[in-house]
This record gives C-alpha cells, structure tokens and sequence, in this order.
C-alpha cells in the first residue's frame, strides 16, 4: 500500500509544472501558477524554490514581518509587493530579478538597506517611497529612469549611486531626501522632472542659516550642469580619476 502511495505522489509530482511544497509550506504561501498570491506567515519567510513572481501586495500590510528572502527562480516583483511591511529590515533579491513593480517597497520604514539586482532596468514609481530608515542606494548600471516619487521620504539617505545609463528622474524622486548631501548626477541625463530634489539635503530642524545645501556633481557641459544652474543649485564638478 506505502510502495502504491509513493507511487501515485511521484506521478502527480512529475506532471505538475512546479515542485510539490511541503503541508506547512502550502499553508504560509498561497501559490497559483508559480505566482505567490500571498504570504501568510507571520515573522520570517523563506519563499519556496520554483515560484518565478511575487505577485501584487503578496506581502503587503504585514506588520511583524521582518526578515524575506527570495529563491533565484523569481523573476518578477508585483506593485506593492511589500507595501507598509513596517518592520521588514532585510529583504535579499536575487540577480533573476528583472521587473520591481511600483510601490513595491513603499513604507518599509524599518528597511536601512537593500541591494537592488543588475538585471532591472527602470526603478518604478514611489518604489522606495517613505523608505524612512534606507540609509545607502546603489543604482545598477543598464537603469534608465528612476519614477516619480520613487525614494520621497527616504530621509535617512546619505548615500546615492546612480548609474552612467540613466537618462531620466521623474518628478519628486528625492523629495524629502533630507540627509542627502552630495549626488553625482551622470552625463547621460537628459531629463530631470519638477521637485526631483525638493527639500533634499535640508536636515530638519536644523537652523537653516546653517545649513550646507545639497551639493550636485555634474559634467561639464551636460544637461544635469544646465539643470542644475537654473534651479540655482550648488553645483561641482567630480575629481579626474587618479592614474
């Protein structure tokens, strides 16, 4: 009868599309088609091999939630993915990743870092909105455009990299940004929307005579220079690289 029942799951296993996940793994993580509609889980969530997408507000609202990691078969992140995952300090993303949906990661106040994965090439709108604790952001190179809203209200980020590839920052990007102090703004921009850096680099509470403006690295020449001269920024240029 044992030899009989074994049997019958390996068939089932071997027609099915995805592993078979174990009865407390299908209770945490409600998957259809390789999509993870949502996690049920409470504190930690290792997500299954063989799901290939997050899908939108899979984690959403999930106020203990602290810890995520993704397997190397995900390859897409659905808006608001993670959205008000107030605790959530770590998330690791694989390099499968290439599509971050919008607002995927807006209001993870407790979040101070994540490394974003080579393959994506736009960050989308309010992704990182309200990010409050997000200390460091490395853009990957291959990124084009950085959404409207996308890190407004990170306003302990110290640390910006963006990549030579990037063309575009939409409206309010860095709003808010308020401990940012110096961006290098790559020669490949040609458009920066209304308010991008609004507030950014203004520590709050601090007496605004004493305040050191946000200083922008810009080429010579370049769009972000003209930009940033007709908004009256402080602007500088980046030292030649040492030989």
């Amino acid at each position: 009868m044992k030899r009989t029942i074994c049997r019958l799951l390996l068939a089932g296993l071997l027609l099915g599309n995805l592993p078979a996940l174990p009865a407390m793994a299908a209770d945490v993580y409600d998957i259809k088609d390789g999509v993870l509609v949502k996690f049920n889980g409470n504190k930690t969530a290792d997500v299954p091999s063989g799901v290939t997408e997050i899908g939108v507000s899979a984690f959403g609202w999930c106020k203990f939630l602290t810890k995520v990691t993704l397997p190397p078969s995900v390859t897409r992140i659905g808006a608001e993915a993670f959205i008000w995952c107030m605790r959530a300090k770590t998330i690791q993303i694989p390099d499968t990743v290439t599509v971050i949906g919008p607002s995927a990661f807006a209001q993870c106040k407790s979040m101070e870092e994540i490394r974003l994965p080579a393959g994506i090439t736009t960050v989308e709108t309010m992704c990182f909105m309200m990010c409050s604790s997000l200390r460091e952001i490395v853009i990957p190179e291959g990124v084009t455009s950085i959404g409207p809203m996308a890190f407004s209200g990170a306003k302990s980020l110290t640390t910006v990299t963006l990549p030579s590839t990037l063309t575009s920052i939409g409206f309010s990007a860095f709003e808010g940004c308020e401990s940012l102090r110096q961006i290098h703004l790559p020669a490949s921009l040609t458009e920066i929307g209304a308010d991008a850096f609004k507030g950014a680099g203004e520590k709050a509470g601090k007496d605004k005579k004493k305040q050191q403006p946000l200083v922008f690295l810009v080429e010579a020449g370049s769009y972000a220079q003209v930009w940033a001269q007709q908004q009256g920024a402080t602007i500088a240029l980046p030292e030649p690289p040492q030989p």
